[in-house]
């Protein structure tokens, strides 16, 4: 893992002053470098290690982009804030989520239905767990909120 062949896959001409990985990424768009993301690379190699518990963030929000100028540390929250200053910052909830087991309606169906938590874990394929969630308004709460009157 030496310097030379990190900066070799860099673009130094990008736009608004970017520098940008042209090797390989993971998955979720920042780039990979011996297994390693290469902002973070990029940042010990300029200003050494980065101490626990902070990210190495991107004042230009391009998650490819390398160029030490361009990071600086900060906590997860540092991080968050961030994102929603700059209007990025989107978290999926209910039916949006992609590992949601309910629409809004069966949620509704749940908290009203009579039947057994059992039952009603066997009726959708979940853990009974699940269904407590939806009972005790742990889960989806911006539906059963609506329902607490009715019930």
């Amino acid at each position: 893992m030496n310097e030379q062949s990190f900066w070799e896959k860099v673009d130094k001409n990008g736009p608004n002053g970017c520098w940008i990985w042209t090797a390989g990424l993971f998955s979720d768009g920042y780039g990979c470098f011996w297994g390693k993301r290469t902002h973070r690379f990029s940042w010990v190699l300029k200003n050494g290690p980065i101490p626990n518990e902070l990210f190495v963030c991107h004042h230009c929000d391009v998650r490819t982009c390398v160029n030490p100028d361009h990071l600086f540390l900060g906590t997860n929250k540092d991080n968050i804030h961030d994102s929603m200053k700059k209007g990025r910052f989107y978290r999926a909830y209910g039916e949006g989520h992609g590992r949601s087991s309910f629409t809004e309606q069966q949620v509704r169906d749940v908290f009203l239905s009579n039947k057994s938590v059992k039952e009603l874990a066997d009726l959708y394929g979940v853990t009974s767990a699940a269904i407590r969630h939806i009972k005790n308004r742990v889960n989806w709460t911006s539906v059963t909120d609506d329902l607490e009157a009715v019930k």
